[in-house]
């Protein structure tokens, strides 16, 4: 009986280590699994992670690139429409017509126009960043207007349209706004209406 007994306790003994054994080595296996699966993902970040930093050098290159060539366009372009201002200022203290100082005061207001659109276009990282704002002063509506309607009347007349525009009466002469704005809206609204075939037009108010 002690035999026996011996025998059934080294059976038991034998069973319990392979248990063990066998619980040791399915955990093995398992850590085995997840660090190969860590090290795929750690590599797939590094991957990741390296593209995005690839990506971002090339936007950051880009964005200095724009910046280089806005600031050459700046040069190039500002020096010219400055010269253009000042010798119509110039122009306009001497002695004139009335024809001829119409057109020279059209002529200033026009290049004074294209210079602020400049100006915007070129303050690349005010419209990139969205912080591009109105500004609000007083100003000559219907100089404002006169200037437009001036300066587009020779295309007009290449068209054969006859144009012509109103103030309602009880708008006051100065009113506070954006006059930069408000002369790009209207220059580019007329412009392209000019630009399509009209059977018949009416003077805008």
């Amino acid at each position: 009986s002690k035999g026996v007994c011996y025998l059934q306790a080294w059976f038991i003994f034998g069973v319990i280590t392979y248990a063990i054994l066998g619980i040791y080595l399915i955990t093995l296996v398992q850590k085995r699994r997840y660090r190969a699966r860590e090290e795929r993902l750690d590599r797939l970040v590094e991957k990741r992670t390296e593209e995005l930093n690839l990506a971002k050098e090339a936007a950051e290159q880009s964005a200095h690139a724009k910046s280089e060539f806005l600031s050459t366009m700046s040069h190039e372009l500002r020096t010219p429409m400055n010269a253009v201002i000042g010798l119509t200022h110039l122009l306009l203290t001497e002695e004139l017509s009335d024809s001829q100082r119409t057109k020279l005061e059209s002529l200033q207001f026009s290049a004074e126009h294209l210079l602020n659109v400049l100006n915007d276009i070129l303050d690349f990282n005010k419209i990139e960043s969205g912080k591009l704002e109105l500004e609000s002063r007083k100003f000559n509506l219907r100089c404002l207007l006169r200037n437009i309607h001036t300066g587009l009347q020779p295309k007009a007349s290449q068209h054969e349209i006859e144009l012509n525009y109103e103030v309602d009466e009880r708008i006051p002469d100065l009113i506070v706004s954006d006059s930069t704005r408000l002369s790009q809206v209207l220059v580019n609204l007329l412009s392209n209406a000019l630009k399509l075939p009209t059977r018949a037009a009416s003077p805008p108010s």
